[in-house]
């Protein structure tokens, strides 16, 4: 993982969810519409439905140097991976607990709520 690349946040419910997977998004507006193509300038009002639709907007985390500084200490002081260690700094940054994932090691992190 490099800098510039995110970790995406969505809330489902009351429980935010982080998304096991990094993207790096150069067209906010693409990535909200979705893969189908788009005309150059798109109402208010259809980009607001489209954003319904979805129910909301993933919050976007960008990964930057001081958050894989941090995800060394995190993968150290665990003993986990050092690509979950991404994930726990990135959800510490972003303020949230809960996580679902089929990875145990988050059961060993302080602070994190893991739910397989």
């Amino acid at each position: 993982m490099r800098p510039g690349e995110v970790v995406v946040v969505e809330s489902v419910g009351d429980c935010d969810i982080l998304i096991r997977r990094f993207r790096r998004v150069d067209d906010p507006l693409r990535f909200l519409i979705g893969k189908e193509p788009y005309p150059r300038h798109i109402p208010v009002e259809e980009l607001e439905e489209k954003a319904e639709e979805r129910r909301c907007l993933p919050q976007l985390y960008e990964l930057d140097q001081v958050d894989v500084m941090e995800a060394i200490k995190i993968s150290e002081e665990f003993d986990i991976s050092p690509h979950d260690a991404v994930h726990v700094a990135t959800m510490r940054k972003a303020g949230t607990t809960p996580i679902l994932s089929a990875d145990m090691g988050f059961d060993e992190v302080d602070g994190i709520k893991h739910r397989p």
